[in-house]
């Protein structure tokens, strides 16, 4: 939704709510102080009425009841000041805003702990970026194709942040404002990623992803940002046997999405390519998969939905870096002519791949696009894909694996998700070695699939067959893209994984 956002500097409003941290053990003497209302008893009975002892997650409405001031205090527990950190701010806040949610609020206003918690200025900036960021990802809900009342609440539309008195407007404003417009950058593209992958494949294709990628260009606003698109012919004619070869079964052709941004101020030397999967819908091909998983495979394309969003807020914050997104769209579909198990296909590199398994196609559009961001000066290159069933397996919905062959870059990829919150775990492959061989085919160069144990590091292999000295990561996001459950940030479904992750990378890169 579009969501107006800034800062304010007054909590006089008389309509929507208005969010205060209150560290734990706070007395209602002080809470009512902080909050700036008169009447004590009435915040002792109802901070006595919700149990709020000022703990993390625990809340409490107060609401004004009179005519003219309509509006609300939310206070929200932000519990022992030792524990005050990043992560302990987002899970408070969560709370809060989830309250404002249940009590249907529009226009919500939020304090930010100056004096409850000792800050810096960077986390001060980083709790800034949280309020619009967070905001977003726990008001959101996929719910376009229900037939619902127009009148019905639609969430917060509207967000503001307070200013201190103790501050100038002009000090914090310089302050802290990029940091909300960063926070709110990133809400609007997780969301984004989040709605296609959350579409059914009836009402996604390739197509459809392109025309995605023109409003991400519009709406980037940065001259910087442009995009253009090879077809099936030029695919042909660029020798991308593998990409080709998962696309024989469908009805729709196959795309493959280039988006630049090639800003005058780049850093010299430096080109980052960020590949993502991005197959419509998956059905496993003739190595079909289980009925029971199949209606889930409109995920596969979350990879790229992620690396493609990540363009729209890189160009927005203006990075001084170069960076292209490779988007090699299509579906895996079974029909007469889709590739078979046994077959032979011709990588755009020229190397031939036995097909073991229809099922692993999204290593053979990771492979094509990758040789061609080689061709084109890569200097580093991330792929993300919704992989293997192996990753789940290990890692189940809690944390990414990164594989590569660089482990500055690695770490570099590592730092950056810290920063974003979002968990990767490191699967060094040189401590795997013995695996590497399982690809070597009898009758080709490869097989696409090894088969056995280990699937999600055999084929971070697979892949590394095809990225040559350059510096490579490969992060397999199928346990994290879809979340089968509501978490504490996340209802159920896409997750948009990877978006603050990668955005993290850039501003690292871009240094």
């Amino acid at each position: 939704m579009a969501r107006k956002y800034g800062i304010c500097g007054n909590v006089s409003e008389k309509s929507g709510a208005t969010l205060f941290g209150i560290p734990e053990g706070t007395s209602a003497r002080a809470c009512a102080d902080m909050a700036g209302v008169t009447d004590v008893t009435a915040v002792a009975l109802l901070m006595k009425r919700d149990k709020f002892e000022g703990k993390v997650g625990q809340t409490c409405v107060i609401e004004f009841l009179d005519d003219e001031d309509k509006s609300k205090l939310v206070l929200f527990g932000l519990g022992n000041k030792e524990g005050a950190s990043l992560k302990t701010w987002k899970k408070c806040l969560a709370a809060a805003y989830k309250a404002v949610l249940k009590e249907k609020e529009s226009v919500v206003r939020v304090g930010l702990p100056l004096t409850e918690w000792d800050l810096n200025e960077s986390d001060l900036q980083k709790i800034a970026q949280s309020v619009t960021q967070l905001a977003g990802r726990i008001d959101y809900r996929f719910d376009r194709h229900k037939t619902v009342s127009r009148h019905e609440y639609r969430g917060i539309d509207e967000l503001l942040v307070l200013q201190p008195e103790t501050m100038r407007s002009s000090v914090f404003s310089k302050l802290i404002k990029p940091y909300v417009d960063k926070g709110d950058y990133l809400a609007r593209a997780v969301n984004a990623v989040r709605d296609m992958v959350n579409e059914p494949a009836s009402h996604m294709s390739a197509a459809t992803v392109v025309r995605e990628a023109e409003m991400v260009i519009k709406a980037a606003e940065n001259p910087a940002l442009t995009m253009r698109c090879y077809g099936k012919q030029q695919l042909i004619d660029m020798n991308m046997g593998a990409f080709l070869g998962v696309n024989k079964g469908s009805t729709t052709e196959p795309v493959l999405i280039q988006v630049d941004y090639n800003p005058r101020n780049a850093k010299k030397g430096v080109h980052l390519f960020l590949v993502g999967k991005t197959v419509i819908f998956d059905t496993g091909g003739h190595n079909m998969k289980l009925s029971g998983n199949m209606d889930k495979m409109k995920i596969d394309m979350a990879g790229g939905a992620a690396m493609l969003h990540t363009m729209y807020v890189i160009a927005r914050l203006g990075l001084p870096v170069r960076v292209t997104a490779l988007l090699p769209a299509t579906d895996n579909m079974i029909g007469p002519d889709a590739m078979m198990p046994g077959d032979v296909l011709t990588s755009m590199c020229g190397k031939k791949i036995e097909i073991t398994n229809t099922d692993a196609e999204g290593r053979l559009c990771l492979i094509d696009a990758i040789t061609h961001a080689i061709a084109q000066g890569a200097t580093h290159i991330v792929d993300m894909a919704t992989l293997t069933g192996a990753m789940i397996m290990a890692c189940g919905h809690t944390a990414a694996g990164i594989f590569g062959n660089d482990n500055e870059f690695i770490n570099t990829l590592i730092d950056a998700s810290k920063v974003a919150g979002e968990q990767l775990h490191h699967f060094p492959l040189e401590e795997f070695e013995e695996m590497r061989p399982a690809h070597k085919s009898e009758i080709s160069d490869l097989v696409n699939s090894a088969g056995g144990g280990g699937g999600h590091i055999k084929a971070a292999f697979f892949i590394s067959e095809f990225v040559g000295n350059t510096k490579w990561v490969h992060l397999d996001i199928a346990g994290v893209a879809y979340s089968p459950k509501p978490t504490e940030f996340d209802p159920k479904g896409a997750t948009g994984f990877g978006v603050t992750t990668l955005v993290e990378l850039a501003e690292a890169m871009s240094t």
